[in-house]
């Protein structure tokens, strides 16, 4: 099978920007897989570490998804005569594999199937999820053994669908072996034929795995029979268990006459109506029929329930289509009973917690008195004002009773936040799983000292500067104390006066050592920092416990350039690039800088270099020189990095590569020294004499062929376009973004879908008349307005615009196809009507003549466009954006405002 691209939103590796560049390797390269996320508390003295975590963006944003799915206070018991084993609702919802790296599918697009694997499917759970327009499905085959999971983008169940079509990091294969253990099985190819007829709902899939493997995947789900017949089947004392906070879930269940029912539906609300592919799993869903020693299980071939609710009572009616072709009438009724209890929790050490993850900001709130441990959790930075139920993440909500360490859930929030900053204020109604009802007053109080005590350290404390946090980490300890101080410092300067603000108090706390160590919280901070030889300072602090206990603390500090984090300590480096490695030179002069990267052929190590310049290229690409390597942004300098930064990995750097394309710590990054750039006989020579922030050399040569044309990847060779299209073809204006981004899209697929084209204009508003204002669009990577993006490419599996491309018979576009990277677009308005001529050039100077032209003014009007479009990808005030479904998101999956 050939490998087909489309435009697709693919939440992964983010582009290098055209305006105020952080050029980040995680945002450059999808081999950039180094990442640190946000550390756990951890208590008894408070510890923290510099030990890299070698994982991209999206595994990472995968791991905190499985980590908070984990963390559920109260995994779901499914209650009832089958005996199932209690289960957490989230386990069922969509399920992110590995993603699969570009050496992986670079090498599956050249390899032929080695072995082919049939697969027949007998159970299946189809969910269509409306926000994300995506059908996700989970297919078993009889023996249990493959578990094949499918996510394909389409507002229709049945289709044909590629790769292109679908997002792989929910599309892949589970295998169990005899003992239940599972491996992972992830794709590079798909080609999937979904038919709804007369005979009922069938898939066909043959998938290519990374490893060369030929999936064939058949299931049928037949035509619903007409009912034999009516069962009426109320019940007045059923049960409710609401998990729509913390999975998306809920179930009814009730046993009564004999018959005991489950219904369990996938929602976010317990209100509303709901079909057949709302329901969380078959397996779950059934009425057992239970006749003395015997019971019959009937599983569930077409639902439709409506829950409503009065009061306190949750009304449910559903209409069920047996497998035993019975249709079973079922009304349930299911009362919240008030609460058994009250408690009071009062609270003078609320610690707030706000941070990012990868573009989403968090809030971690948490307090406690002797008896109980309280936590807040949201996906958004916590203010002044009224919050309820729905706006906590109740998952990672909850109260532990320390006397037993009971977990409890909370099921029902009310909550008042005042004030601002240290100084604020929760007071909360929760209603607990336990069915009490907890009045919380949780604040933060400096208490007044009514003691002092005197801590000095004879001995230097450790300090280690955190680049990514900018922060100082300091720890000392003697056979009294040990102390913990946590200062942020953006420049890694130690020196000088800080107050509360400055100081991270849950990272600082002080231990009194007397037998075991009795840990102080930290309520109020300040210190006076001063030099008192070379690497060394005296750090003065006064520490306000939660114990009323004004804390001097007096200790020399080893501050010592340690170098960034993840920086080579030892050694030199040495290495050579010829003209055979894999070189990208992307030209963002118009923007005062071009970005130099080189990968070894054998993909063992890539370098990445910045350089500031003063106006366009010369013919050499970079203009020659001598380049300093500094933080000065000022034209004629190379990029310093800054190391790990919140981004990832920040150029300039070298790097090695493990065998699966990831960065291993620690890299080299380049903070001094200098690049030299020269040229003679067409050959391109950069020479790197530089230091890194351990002034270890580094000392690189690079060799770059000018007369050989490096074009885009999977770009038109030779040959050339021309094509005219005209309102006979599938025409499409994608104008909702053009408010918010000054962004509008032309798309026209051929009539019978043999090819297409995609324009990006860069716009301040639409033409009434014509749609795309008239005029002539260089094509140029600027992102100005009156300009067509130019493509950069095939991109981390998806097409951005502006590109031609001929359609393959099973949707999708075949490769190699044609990107514009250069030329015009000119805008005509002929007598009302639209005409666009488009003259291009790609990467390979390939040349293209496009036309179109409307036959009618009225339909391209304002009034027919839309967005009917899966993906699109653009670049936006130094972030990649994707437009889907009317709706911005960053790379990491982030709604954007």
């Amino acid at each position: 099978m050939k490998k087909i691209f489309t435009v697709l939103m693919a939440l992964g590796i983010a582009l290098c920007t055209m305006a105020n560049p952080s050029f980040s390797v995680a945002e450059r390269l999808d081999l950039s897989k180094v990442k640190t996320p946000k550390m756990e508390k951890q208590f008894t003295p408070v510890e923290k570490t510099s030990k890299a975590v070698r994982v991209d963006k999206q595994e990472a944003r995968h791991a905190m998804v499985e980590a908070r799915q984990a963390k559920a206070v109260a995994p779901m018991a499914v209650k009832g005569v089958r005996q199932i084993e209690a289960m957490p609702v989230a386990t069922a919802q969509k399920q992110a594999l590995p993603v699969v790296n570009n050496k992986q599918r670079a090498a599956a697009q050249v390899a032929e199937a080695t072995d082919t694997v049939e697969i027949v499917a007998t159970t299946w759970v189809w969910k269509y999820y409306e926000s994300d327009n995506d059908w996700y499905t989970t297919l078993i085959d009889a023996t249990e053994t493959y578990e094949f999971k499918l996510d394909y983008v389409s507002d229709t169940q049945a289709g044909t669908f590629t790769e292109a079509d679908c997002i792989m990091d929910y599309t892949g294969l589970y295998i169990y072996d005899a003992e239940g253990n599972r491996s992972i099985v992830t794709f590079t190819e798909v080609d999937i034929v979904v038919t709804d007829d007369e005979n009922g709902l069938t898939l066909h899939a043959e998938l290519l795995s990374t490893d060369n493997v030929l999936y064939i995947v058949d299931a049928h789900i037949a035509p619903l029979p007409e009912p034999k017949g009516n069962v009426e089947l109320a019940y007045v004392n059923a049960e409710l268990v609401d998990a729509t906070l913390s999975s998306s879930a809920f179930q009814f269940s009730a046993f009564e006459n004999d018959y005991y029912t489950s219904i369990f539906i996938y929602s976010d609300q317990v209100e509303g109506e709901y079909e057949t592919v709302d329901m969380y799993d078959p397996y779950y869903n059934y009425i057992a029929h239970i006749e003395g020693a015997d019971t019959t299980y009937i599983d569930f071939l077409d639902l439709h329930a409506v829950v409503t609710k009065e009061g306190k009572t949750y009304s449910l009616v559903a209409d069920v289509l047996g497998s035993d072709t019975i249709m079973y009438h079922i009304t349930m009724s299911y009362t919240k009973p008030d609460p058994t209890d009250t408690i009071d929790i009062v609270a003078t050490n609320l610690y707030i917690d706000e941070f990012e993850f990868y573009g989403m900001v968090f809030t971690k709130a948490t307090a406690s008195n002797d008896e109980y441990e309280v936590t807040f959790d949201l996906s958004i930075a916590l203010e002044e004002g009224e919050y309820a139920t729905e706006d906590f993440n109740a998952s990672y909500c909850g109260i532990v009773r320390t006397s037993d360490m009971a977990e409890i859930a909370m099921t029902e929030i009310s909550a008042t936040v005042t004030g601002e900053g240290g100084d604020r204020v929760i007071k909360a109604e929760v209603v607990g799983s336990d069915n009490v009802l907890y009045n919380m007053d949780l604040s933060y109080v400096v208490p007044e000292a009514t003691d002092t005590v005197q801590v000095v350290f004879d001995k230097l404390a450790t300090a280690e500067y955190y680049s990514s946090s900018a922060d100082y980490y300091i720890v000392n300890q003697n056979e009294n104390y040990i102390v913990t101080l946590d200062i942020f410092e953006e420049k890694g300067n130690l020196m000088g006066e800080y107050s509360a603000e400055d100081f991270d108090l849950y990272y600082t706390q002080l231990g009194v050592i007397d037998g075991d160590t009795t840990v102080v919280t930290i309520a109020d901070a300040k210190a006076v920092v001063t030099p008192v030889e070379e690497g060394i300072v005296l750090l003065e602090a006064e520490l306000t416990g939660m114990d009323a206990v004004l804390y001097k603390v007096s200790t020399k500090v080893d501050v010592a350039d340690k170098g960034l984090q993840y920086d080579a300590t030892e050694g030199f480096l040495m290495d050579e690039y010829t003209t055979e490695d894999i070189y990208t030179i992307n030209d963002q002069s118009a923007n005062g800088y071009i970005m130099f990267d080189v990968e070894a052929a054998d993909g063992n190590d890539l370098m990445g270099l910045v350089f500031w310049v003063d106006g366009p290229a010369d013919g050499t690409l970079i203009p020659t020189g001598t380049y300093q390597i500094n933080d000065s942004g000022e034209p004629g300098t190379v990029k310093a990095s800054t190391g790990m930064g919140a981004e990832g990995l920040t150029y300039s750097l070298y790097a090695t590569l493990d065998e699966e394309g990831y960065i291993v710590e620690p890299c080299w990054f380049m903070v001094g020294g200098e690049v030299v750039v020269s040229e003679k006989d067409g050959i391109l020579s950069i020479y790197v004499d530089a230091v890194n922030s351990n002034n270890l050399p580094i000392f690189i040569t690079c060799e770059y062929d000018l007369n050989t044309k490096q074009g885009l990847q999977y770009d038109m060779t030779e040959g050339s376009v021309e094509r005219t299209y005209s309102d006979d073809d599938q025409v499409k204006f994608i104008t909702d973004y053009v408010a918010q981004y000054g962004e509008l899209y032309l798309d026209i697929t051929a009539a019978d879908g043999s090819d297409k084209i995609s324009v990006a204009f860069l716009v301040e508003a639409t033409d009434p008349a014509i749609v795309i204002p008239a005029g002539t669009y260089p094509i140029t990577n600027t992102a100005a307005t009156g300009t067509v993006f130019a493509s950069p490419g095939v991109q981390d599996g998806s097409i951005y615009p502006s590109y031609y491309g001929v359609m393959h018979p099973q949707g999708g576009i075949s490769v190699p196809c044609y990107f514009m990277v250069d030329g015009q677009v000119v805008v005509e308005n002929i007598e009302g009507h639209l005409k666009v001529t488009i003259n291009a050039l790609n990467s390979y100077d390939v040349p293209a003549h496009i036309v179109y032209e409307a036959t009618q003014g009225d339909d391209t009007g304002l009034d027919n466009v839309g967005a009917e479009m899966k993906a699109v990808k653009m670049i936006k005030n130094s972030q990649l954006i994707i437009i889907r479904d009317g709706k911005a998101y960053n790379a990491q999956g982030a709604q954007v405002k």
